[in-house]
């Protein structure tokens, strides 16, 4: 295959998986971001009282299980619920899209790497041209 047809695929197929690396990229980040912010299960109280769930074991508005409480809670919960299900859910879809991106992004390594050695093949081909001070 031609430099200049690798190099049409290449663009091509890097534009269109932008958006789905974006995608795929950004809900790792939120969900590997909460996972570090979530108490870990060494940090859950082993007891609860019957306050707990009013104003939190820790006292920061959290219940036992570590979970967040009010409107906030809720939204962070929604939140971290939304990206989880894009990074990881889909069902037999999910697996489907994660399977393609997989692919492209080997053909983007590929091709890329193409073109990286028949361009470093042409300029070893030309005689370097070297300055005289």
């Amino acid at each position: 295959m031609q430099e200049k047809d690798l190099r049409k695929w290449h663009r091509y197929l890097g534009v269109s998986l932008a958006v789905f690396l974006i995608l795929q990229a950004g809900s790792g980040l939120s969900v590997s971001l909460g996972h570090l912010t979530a108490r870990h299960e060494h940090e859950k109280p082993v007891h609860s009282h019957s306050n707990d769930k009013k104003t939190g074991h820790d006292g920061h508005g959290s219940d036992a299980a570590g979970n967040h409480s009010g409107d906030l809670g809720a939204a962070l919960n929604s939140i971290s619920v939304f990206f989880t299900d894009i990074h990881h859910g889909g069902g037999i879809a999910g697996s489907v899209y994660r399977i393609l991106l997989a692919v492209g992004i080997l053909l983007q390594t590929l091709t890329g790497g193409l073109i990286f050695f028949k361009s470093r093949g042409r300029s070893k081909a030309r005689p370097s041209k070297k300055r005289n001070a």
